[in-house]
């Protein structure tokens, strides 16, 4: 829109802006109709807007935004890709002709977006947020570099001069190399984490479809056993339920408070990382019992390598034990098990 703009295609520009705004307006406006948020749970806690809160000065801002940038440097396939189309676009904008060829529009949008990412997302679990920012600048630069280079090739080929055309293509390729690293990197690991996938958060999906098909069970990583089990899940980190996450934008989030929301919703057990229940709520709730614990070995995908497995009441102690020593016999040989379930 501000491209457009600038070309005084006014008319253009706000049909796209309003048709932009249309989906975005429609789901903060059904979002708050239904109680909830106007962002998505998801963008509220993954996302980074943090210095839009209030009581943040000027220099606080200005410092988050200096220090957004500060990941770049731990994303080298992404800096060399801005690097490059800073220099597709300094080549193309010194040709007037040039400053609204359809490469030059995709490099300032490709810029933009990318400084924007930096600022309000991540960069990293196993390389999915920015994956369309590589697309995109990989894209960019298959289009634009062979204009600009091919004429310094022949040049240089055409004088002789061999050995430069054999520095410039190394220097290329030195400079593409994190993003063949990347490349190289997710193919060797995908199996592994599909793998990991398969032994942590498809086993608890199978064993709460089995056994709590129907009931309220409380979980951190919600997406496979959501999608396998038939179960009313509480999300005690707060995507998928509301409670939770007005609990933790409130700064009330703690041990009592959840235990309180998972009596209330009468949970009968819950499967979570022990490590983000200390990162996000502080401390386990004084009424979850722990029962036992599967790990996996050599974890990439999964966000702990350890699920931990609470009853919630004394009640359901027994109950949950038996449950994962029936169950414990279909677990692949890998997953290593431990906790009182075990020895009951």
């Amino acid at each position: 829109c501000c491209l457009l703009s600038l070309r005084k295609k006014y008319g253009l520009t706000l049909g796209i802006l309003g048709l932009a705004l249309l989906p975005l307006v429609s789901y903060g406006a059904f979002s708050m109709w239904e109680g909830w948020y106007i962002l998505p749970n998801s963008v509220l806690f993954k996302g980074n807007i943090s210095f839009f809160s209030a009581g943040y000065s000027a220099r606080q801002i200005a410092k988050k935004i200096i220090f957004g940038y500060y990941g770049l440097a731990l994303n080298p396939h992404l800096l060399i890709l801005i690097l490059v189309a800073l220099s597709i676009l300094y080549f193309q904008l010194k040709d007037r002709s040039s400053r609204w060829k359809y490469s030059t529009v995709l490099c300032i949008i490709f810029l933009a977006t990318a400084l924007l990412h930096m600022q309000f997302a991540r960069t990293h679990s196993f390389f999915r947020y920015e994956a369309y920012l590589v697309a995109l600048g990989l894209y960019i630069a298959a289009i634009s570099l062979p204009d600009i280079i091919r004429p310094e090739f022949k040049t240089l080929l055409k004088n002789g001069q061999i050995m430069r055309v054999i520095i410039l293509a190394a220097a290329f390729c030195v400079g593409f190399s994190p993003l063949f690293l990347r490349g190289v990197r997710e193919l060797i690991w995908l199996p592994p984490a599909a793998k990991n996938i398969y032994e942590q958060q498809y086993q608890m999906a199978m064993f709460l479809k089995e056994y709590y098909k129907g009931n309220t069970v409380a979980a951190n990583d919600i997406g496979a056993i959501n999608y396998f089990a038939d179960i009313d899940c509480l999300d005690v980190f707060g995507l998928g339920s509301l409670e939770v996450a007005r609990l933790r934008i409130s700064g009330r989030y703690n041990g009592e408070s959840l235990s309180r929301l998972s009596r209330s919703k009468n949970a009968r057990i819950a499967i979570v990382y022990k490590k983000w229940l200390e990162r996000y709520v502080g401390e386990v709730p004084p009424d979850w019992i722990e029962v036992g614990e599967w790990r996996i070995l050599r974890n990439l995908a999964c966000g702990d390598d350890v699920v931990t497995f609470y009853a919630i009441g004394p009640d359901e102690e027994p109950v949950l034990a038996a449950n994962l020593r029936e169950f414990s016999g279909r677990l692949p040989k890998e997953v290593v098990e431990s906790g009182k379930y075990l020895y009951q």
